[in-house]
């Protein structure tokens, strides 16, 4: 089974560390790791709609209406913590500030990306990226090396683009319908092609 220390010493292990035994162990590579962690963590979730960091809802509005040109308010949720909205469904206006998000509609589904706090809900290629990123994170300031952090750095971003590649693989792609931006481009141009 994966874990959060696991993780932070297959990082430790790409730059030459000492391994841990806890996150709260006195020890420098511990506390480094403690401090990057979770922040690093939600960064690559954030950074691509991971199929397993989904979250589908529906919000219920606050009690208290905004004071402002919307009419609802709809708190983003908290479990699991909601670290980036990725759909509203309908054809809603809407703005998201803080945490909260405002329409004029009172029923609201949403799909976001999730915070994952069990690291066994993520990918196999997820963790080892996620490995690397810690790595180059850390390899300057454990290792004192930036040759080591830009070599971390070029192997998580290649992996990264195998992991989501894959992750993109786990659904039909999105298909541009006739009406679409695409759609109407390609006819644009096509007027101007002179035979």
């Amino acid at each position: 089974m994966a874990s959060k220390v696991g993780m932070c010493n297959a990082a430790l292990n790409k730059i030459g560390a000492n391994e841990i035994l806890s996150l709260t162990e006195d020890s420098p590579e511990a506390r480094k790791c403690n401090a990057r962690f979770q922040d690093l963590l939600d960064a690559l979730l954030q950074a691509h709609p991971w199929n397993f960091a989904v979250e589908r809802v529906t919000l219920t509005a606050s009690a208290t209406a905004p004071n402002h040109e919307y009419s609802y308010k709809f708190l983003l949720p908290t479990r699991p913590y909601c670290l980036q909205v990725l759909r509203v469904y309908g054809d809603y206006e809407y703005k998201i500030e803080g945490r909260y998000l405002y329409t004029n509609y009172s029923d609201i589904n949403i799909k976001y990306i999730k915070r994952v706090s069990d690291v066994n809900e993520l990918s196999p290629l997820f963790r080892e990226a996620f490995s690397l990123y810690l790595g180059s994170e850390l390899a300057f300031p454990i290792a004192g090396s930036n040759a080591l952090k830009q070599s971390l750095a070029a192997e998580f971003t290649a992996l990264l683009k195998l992991a989501r590649g894959r992750d993109s693989q786990e659904d039909t792609s999105d298909q541009f319908l006739d009406g679409t931006w695409i759609t109407n481009r390609g006819i644009a141009r096509s007027r101007y092609v002179v035979s």
